[in-house]
C-alpha cells in the first residue's frame, strides 16, 4: 500500500522522476519523464540509465552518474525548445551507503521567458529614463555655454521645454507606480494602440538645437 501511494505521488507530477538503482539501470519513471525521453514508462524500466539518457543534452548527467560524487548536481539543458533544470541527487540508506540517484528534471521555460521579458522592461525603462535626463542636460549646457547669446529670451523655450520633460519624468514614475499598483490588486487595464508620431516630434524638437549646432 505504501509502495503504491509513493508510486501515484510521483506520478501526479509535473515534474520528471528518474530512480536510478547502485547498479545503473532504470527503478522508476513516472509519466512526465517518459514524455520527455520520447518513450513509455514500462519500456525504460531495468534499463541502462546511460542508454535511456543517450541524448547530448543528457551528458553532463551520464558524466555525474558514472562518477562517485555523493553531492546534489545542477544543470542546465534545452530539449527540443524548452528550457530545463535538472537535479541529480543520491539516496542513501540508514549507513550512509548510496543505493542510487534521483533524477528530476523540471520545466523552467516559462521562467526563462519571463526573466527575458524583465530584462527587456528594465532596458526600455533605463532608455525611457537617460533620453529625456539627456535632453535636460543638453539644454542646460546650451544655457551654461551662452550658445545662443546673452538675451535670456533666446533660452526660455528651452527651459519650457526641458520643464515638460520633467513634467514627462514625473508622469512616468507615477504610471510605474500605478502599474505595480495594479499588479498587487490583480486588476485588470485595457491596452491600446498608440500614435508614436506625436512623441518622435517632441523629441526632434527638444533636440533640434544640439543637432543644428552639430551640423546635423
Amino acid at each position: 500500500s505504501e509502495k503504491s501511494q509513493t508510486h501515484s505521488l510521483v506520478e501526479s507530477l509535473r515534474d520528471g522522476v528518474l530512480v536510478v538503482n547502485r547498479s545503473g539501470e532504470v527503478a522508476l519513471a513516472n509519466r512526465a519523464m517518459a514524455a520527455l525521453l520520447g518513450s513509455d514508462e514500462g519500456s525504460l524500466l531495468r534499463q541502462p540509465a546511460a542508454s535511456v539518457l543517450d541524448g547530448d543534452p543528457f551528458a553532463p548527467v551520464r558524466a555525474a552518474l558514472g562518477s562517485a560524487s555523493t553531492n546534489r548536481a545542477i544543470f542546465d539543458m534545452t530539449i527540443g525548445d524548452g528550457q530545463y533544470m535538472a537535479s541529480l541527487a543520491p539516496f542513501h540508506n540508514d549507513r550512509g551507503e548510496v543505493l542510487g540517484h534521483i533524477l528530476t528534471v523540471s520545466d523552467i521555460s516559462e521562467i526563462r521567458r519571463l526573466t527575458l521579458e524583465k530584462s527587456r522592461f528594465i532596458r526600455t525603462m533605463i532608455h525611457e529614463f537617460r533620453s529625456p535626463l539627456g535632453a535636460i542636460k543638453g539644454t542646460l549646457e546650451v544655457v551654461q555655454d551662452r550658445s545662443l547669446g546673452n538675451s535670456l529670451e533666446a533660452y526660455l523655450p528651452l527651459v519650457d521645454r526641458a520643464e515638460k520633460r520633467l513634467d514627462s519624468l514625473a508622469e512616468l514614475i507615477g504610471n510605474l507606480l500605478s502599474m505595480s499598483q495594479i499588479e498587487l490588486e490583480g486588476r485588470r487595464v485595457a491596452i491600446a494602440p498608440l500614435d508614436v508620431g506625436a512623441a518622435v516630434g517632441e523629441v526632434a524638437e527638444l533636440n533640434r538645437v544640439q543637432a543644428e549646432a552639430r551640423g546635423l
